[in-house]
């Protein structure tokens, strides 16, 4: 029995020392040491979806090693690095079924004069105080990264996190839209579609990708006008046969699938609002291979196609973008940073507190804001409307029928507490039953206690109460009629006698 692997022996910022372990049954053999000089690092770039080193070996050959996604990896392969293209294929799309992630590893080797060029460019790029310093590097590192030999694969499990299969399937009981923008490859967003009851058995699926035969023999041409108007017309076509299918299903439900390059053409001017008609229609919605600029994209096609409010959880920097763009923006704090959160309106810390986020405090919270704001415009109308009533009763004399310090302190102090218990401690049904129940959630959603119905309805209860009070407080004793005429009397002697003594005041003078 054989056993064979590279360990990681010692690194620093410049070298890299890794070990060539081989190990017989039941004796160890020989351990081999190779060193390598790092010399340049090409950053992952999400719109690259790769990322590549350059070292120098022991005996002083230039190697890069690149990584990346198979969509575009391949297409960086040199003719005679394609040895294992079918069977590496394969094997990916076989861990992509299994919902894992996966990588393609590739390299080539590089002679003195081509690196001496390469890093020149490349370091003239890094140093531009330009605006497109970035373009400049991503020129420079396209030049570069082609030609390679194909080394295999790698595939990397991503467990769930406990919880969301059952808080996606709560969510979508309280009749909320899902969508799952994600950059894995298709077959593995399918697969975690499936494990967070996303997409369930009997659901109709519709794919819209650009990986078909007619388009990869168009893209063997290598002109990128014949791509992209060919690419534009197969991935309308495929929405609009989407779109005709969801109209004549009657009840099935639909789950929309796209790829991300099919979503860049979904996106234009010309298609998007085909692409919002058609994902609207469908109870779930998956985009593959979505770049973080696609995914705020999606965003605001949706906040501004159908004017509905947006909420965006995500845990990563590639989430950032769709977090600010929605009007609700939710980061989870974990492995992949503190970007998302710090880019958030909320942080949790795992995606299963969404469940309670939203139907308990969500619910909650609508019911105390909503009471809350038409507890004011009653009390408001409660409070001018009895003044109005005094004054029409005083003859519009200017008399207040409160002291200044009520006046002052009935919006501070006396009508103050009400509001706030009501904001804090108002709740209509447990959390238990909250959560028991999701379509308690679909109140807020309906906006069933903010309508303009409900506001007008507490402000015609605040006219009456109006009425009430001024109607018992105005007949209550029988000094009602004196201090009528003691109104009508004190005002009759202002006018006499002030303008007769302002009169000849001002003659006098």
């Amino acid at each position: 029995m054989v056993k064979e692997g590279i360990e990681d022996w010692r690194r620093n910022q410049q070298d890299v020392e890794v070990n060539n372990r081989k190990e017989w049954y039941p004796v160890s053999g020989e351990r081999v040491e190779w060193s390598y000089k790092l010399l340049n690092v090409l950053e992952f770039d999400s719109s690259r979806k790769r990322m590549s080193v350059i070292v120098r070996n022991e005996e002083g050959k230039l190697l890069l090693f690149c990584k990346g996604a198979d969509s575009v990896m391949f297409e960086r392969l040199a003719e005679n690095g394609r040895e294992y293209e079918k069977e590496t294929r394969e094997h990916v799309n076989e861990y992509a079924d299994t919902g894992l992630r996966t990588l393609i590893l590739a390299y080539r080797k590089l002679s003195e004069e081509e690196y001496t060029l390469f890093n020149e460019k490349f370091t003239e790029a890094k140093n531009a105080v330009s605006a497109n310093r970035q373009e400049l590097i991503d020129e420079v590192t396209e030049e570069i990264e082609k030609d390679m030999i194909l080394l295999g694969a790698t595939a990397v499990e991503d467990k769930l996190q406990q919880g969301v299969p059952e808080c996606i399937d709560k969510l979508a009981q309280a009749g909320i839209k899902i969508w799952v923008l994600t950059g894995d490859k298709m077959e593995t967003a399918i697969n975690i579609g499936y494990a967070c009851s996303l997409l369930r058995e009997g659901m109709k699926q519709i794919l819209v990708s650009l990986d078909t035969e007619e388009i990869t023999t168009v893209e063997k041409t290598g002109d990128k006008n014949v791509i992209a108007k060919a690419s534009k017309q197969s991935v309308l076509q495929q929405i609009t046969e989407g779109k005709s299918l969801v109209a004549n299903s009657g009840s099935e439900a639909f789950a929309l699938i796209i790829d991300g390059k099919s979503l860049a053409y979904a996106l234009d001017d010309g298609v998007k609002n085909l692409f919002l008609d058609l994902a609207i229609g469908c109870a779930s919605v998956i985009c593959c291979r979505s770049s973080p600029k696609q995914k705020a994209l999606v965003t605001r096609l949706v906040k501004d196609g159908i004017h509905k409010t947006t909420l965006a959880i995500g845990d990563g920097a590639n989430d950032v973008g769709m977090l600010q763009e929605a009007d609700i923006g939710i980061g989870i704090s974990g492995v992949e940073g503190m970007q998302a959160v710090m880019s958030s309106d909320i942080a949790i810390a795992q995606f299963r507190f969404l469940e309670r986020l939203l139907l308990v405090h969500g619910h909650w919270c609508y019911r105390r804001i909503s009471s809350m704001i038409c507890y004011f415009f009653y009390k408001n109308v409660t409070f001018g409307i009895t003044l109005f009533l005094y004054e029409a009763h005083s003859s519009f004399s200017g008399q207040t029928a409160y002291n200044d310090w009520f006046l002052s302190l009935y919006n501070v102090f006396f009508t103050s507490l009400p509001v706030i218990a009501m904001g804090v401690f108002d709740q209509d049904v447990s959390a238990r039953l909250c959560l028991k129940f999701p379509l308690l959630y679909q109140e807020g959603v309906q906006n069933s206690l903010f309508s303009w119905r409900r506001i007008v309805g507490w402000m015609l209860n605040g006219v009456s109460s109006a009425v009430i009070i001024y109607y018992f407080c105005a007949r209550t004793g029988a000094v009602i009629i004196d201090s009528t005429w003691l109104v009508f009397g004190f005002g009759a002697l202002l006018v006499v006698h002030w303008s007769w003594g302002r009169d000849a005041l001002i003659f006098l003078l």
